[in-house]
């Protein structure tokens, strides 16, 4: 009886400790799982946090330059240094009959090097002489040499290198605000009153007293950052040029890659033969797909340019990143036509449909929304890629359009080109922080074009998707 009594509390207790055990083990996958979770979410946080700092960044750089503009002649060249640009406006004071040449302000750069604080605060609101050389056309900002109030109030002779105006103050910065210049614009076979409130370019004799004779007057029309050409000067310089090539090699590298992708991707899954010849493709395919975009550079400079002769245009471009997209569309395809259950093809030859109509009207409807997906997707990526087109020579600095012509209207893909990322390449590798500033704005339109065709990508695949029955 004893002995029976030992061994039932023998049991009792190792049961226990197995109860213990198995309860300390559920506490400590818990305890794993929670700090997994915890880790996870950690680890999304911080990489959403860095993602909207660059983010945040990019905007506070770039978003100026998207809004902000200049005038340019309507041939598109930007107002010649010698040339004053303002707004020409009628002058009816005192009688007089005439044209007045009212001119924006200008930010002094260092004033406070000119003339102490106190000083300056004296002549806010009054007229002054700044003493600088004049700003080119493009710039608001001048460098004061001195500064001084006005002391002979008759304002007769015009000088390149003096601005009369009245002295203000912007938040921390010092501005003038010039004096109009009145004009004699009867040499000018212009119609003045048709120009009346409009911003114009007007270049002057060498006589300089007022009224200023006026030799020529262009008008100006307002420019915006996406319909400028690059320039030197960061204020005038725009992406129209790089946003034309991108979208003429991203419809070559579409039209090239593609189909392509699409056939070969429906062959290998439903016409190629399960053998080695076929493994060996896939496992090429799969390969492809990882190799950097520098080394389809330079087998599309020694192929395409160097054996087949096709030059450095947009064709060699398109057919570059085709080469690159290519293996992606057909992993796409693949991977979009094995979701689609087996029955579906049984179904169709039970039916009596030959391959080519099980294809035609069952496998490639019902995995459409998988391969337009991976093909934008591919797509996507090509219009970031940089390395690939300069190794093939794309223009860092453009100052043209490919040729447009209807009697010649494919001889825009031998011309030369640029796109957004090698415009940007080239302006963040110049020391001026405005052309940084153009860079990041550059950046905001990549990111936004690709932002938009991966949208368009998810779009797709939900409407597809909803017209699927099975």
């Amino acid at each position: 009886m004893p002995n029976e009594t030992s061994l039932n509390h023998q049991q009792d207790a190792s049961m226990e400790t197995e109860s213990t055990r198995m309860v300390r083990g559920i506490r400590r996958r818990k305890l794993i799982d929670l700090i997994f979770a915890f880790t996870g979410m950690g680890l999304v946080t911080l990489a959403l946090t860095v993602l909207a700092l660059l983010l945040g960044q990019l905007v506070r750089d770039g978003h100026s330059r998207l809004t902000s503009g200049h005038f340019v002649k309507r041939d598109g060249f930007a107002p010649s240094i010698r040339e004053l640009v303002g707004q020409l406006v009628p002058n009816t004071g005192n009688g007089k009959v005439g044209w007045l040449l009212r001119r924006e302000p200008f930010e002094i750069i260092d004033a406070s090097d000119v003339l102490d604080e106190e000083r300056l605060e004296q002549l806010i609101d009054q007229q002054v002489d700044l003493i600088c050389d004049l700003p080119p056309t493009a710039s608001r900002f001048v460098e004061a040499d001195s500064l001084e109030a006005v002391i002979d109030s008759d304002f007769v002779r015009f000088q390149r290198d003096r601005i009369r105006g009245r002295l203000f103050r912007q938040r921390d910065s010092w501005w003038i605000d010039p004096l109009p210049l009145p004009l004699d614009l009867s040499e000018v076979d212009v119609d003045s009153a048709a120009q009346a409130g409009q911003p114009v370019a007007i270049s002057i004799g060498l006589k300089r007293d007022f009224p200023l004779q006026v030799r020529t007057l262009e008008p100006l029309v307002f420019q915006n950052f996406f319909m400028a050409m690059p320039s030197r000067e960061a204020e005038r310089a725009g992406i129209k040029p790089a946003i034309v090539g991108s979208v003429l090699v991203l419809i070559v590298t579409m039209l090239l890659s593609v189909p392509f992708g699409i056939a070969a991707g429906i062959w290998l899954e439903e016409y190629g033969r399960k053998n080695w010849l076929t493994a060996l493709i896939e496992i090429n395919i799969a390969n492809l797909a990882g190799v950097p975009s520098i080394i389809w550079g330079l087998m599309a400079l020694g192929l395409l340019v160097y054996y087949f002769g096709l030059g450095r245009g947009i064709l060699t471009a398109g057919l570059t990143l085709a080469l690159l997209v290519l293996p992606i569309v057909i992993m796409a395809t693949r991977e979009a036509i094995r979701a689609i259950p087996n029955h579906i093809r049984e179904a169709s030859y039970a039916c009596g449909a030959t391959k080519l109509q099980t294809v035609q009207f069952h496998i490639l409807p019902y995995s459409l929304s998988g391969i337009l997906t991976g093909s934008i997707i591919g797509l996507s990526r090509a219009v970031g890629e940089t390395a690939p087109l300069i190794t093939i020579g794309a223009l860092t600095y453009i100052p043209f359009l490919p040729e447009f012509s209807l009697s010649r209207p494919f001889a825009w893909l031998q011309s030369g080109f640029t796109v957004l990322p090698i415009q940007m390449f080239n302006w963040i590798s110049r020391p001026d922080h405005a052309f940084h500033e153009n860079a990041a704005a550059a950046g905001m339109v990549l990111l936004v074009l690709t932002l938009s065709m991966n949208a368009v990508a998810i779009v797709l695949r939900c409407r597809l998707r909803k017209k699927i029955k099975w």
